[in-house]
């Protein structure tokens, strides 16, 4: 049984992606604005105008909640928090790519994820767990275990930290010929809706922010997968590294991370 209200919660996270995912759409390819965050980061006009959109509909409907948004929304409220990447994957947004950012919701009671919605704007997809499974539209998903180590699809990010994108680096580096290939998407959202949906067989994670994963963690969950830090111990709301794969290959996954 869910807790009260989150069916209600679901629903109307599933629409404001949906119309997110439009915004974002509306801007794509079109020489936009942007400004430095950090050394090697940045946002653009596009990510300010979805996480206006996104928060000012959860404060809409839910005045109670809690939000926490990347672009600097942060809303004190009851135990139900909103996580919220507006547009995960800027720098492929800014560059035109268009199958590699993605709208990203996740709710939880305090650090305990309730719920995920994932959107992938250029695919017009959206994803999202419930009480019955993880989903994209009618679509029941599920991860996939690979045949064999070899053939497995590992997804790797290193966050915003020049030493864990160099962790990374080196992971990948040791990683290659024991996996298939590896490649870096920028999207932690986009990357979780790959494996939910069994296109990629496992995803780490390292020095990611909350909203990066808030929203995908538990769709992958939700769709038969286990997530953890990289340490094997569970995986909640806030925790910056995180593990996700089939359980029957998550063993494998852990011991190649930290070796």
């Amino acid at each position: 049984m869910e807790p009260a209200g989150v069916k209600t919660r679901r629903k109307q996270a599933i629409e404001i992606v949906r119309e997110a995912n439009d915004l974002l759409l509306d801007c794509h390819g079109k020489s936009i604005v942007f400004d430095w965050k950090g050394t090697n980061d940045l946002k653009t006009a596009a990510d300010d105008a979805s996480e206006r959109f996104i928060c000012g509909r959860i404060r809409e409907l839910f005045p109670d909640d809690a939000i926490l948004a990347e672009e600097g929304t942060s809303v004190a409220g009851n135990k139900l928090v909103w996580f919220v990447d507006p547009l995960d994957g800027t720098w492929e947004f800014r560059l035109g790519f268009s199958s590699y950012f993605a709208v990203s919701i996740g709710v939880g009671i305090g650090v305990v994820p309730v719920f995920g919605v994932v959107g992938l704007p250029a695919r017009k997809e959206i994803y999202y767990s419930n009480q019955h499974g993880a989903f994209c539209s009618e679509r029941k998903l599920y991860v996939v275990e690979p045949d064999e180590s070899a053939h497995a699809v590992l997804l790797l990010h290193g966050g915003k930290v020049t030493e864990n994108k160099v962790r990374i680096a080196q992971m990948e580096q040791r990683l290659i010929g024991n996996v298939a290939p590896i490649p870096y998407v920028g999207s932690a959202a986009t990357c979780l809706a790959l494996v939910a949906s069994g296109r990629a067989n496992a995803y780490v994670g390292i020095g990611m922010d909350p909203w990066d994963l808030a929203g995908g963690v538990p769709i992958c969950v939700a769709a038969g997968g286990k997530a953890t830090k990289l340490d094997g111990t569970p995986w909640q709301f806030g925790d910056r590294n995180v593990v996700v794969s089939h359980p029957d290959f998550h063993d494998w996954i852990i011991e190649e991370t930290n070796k």
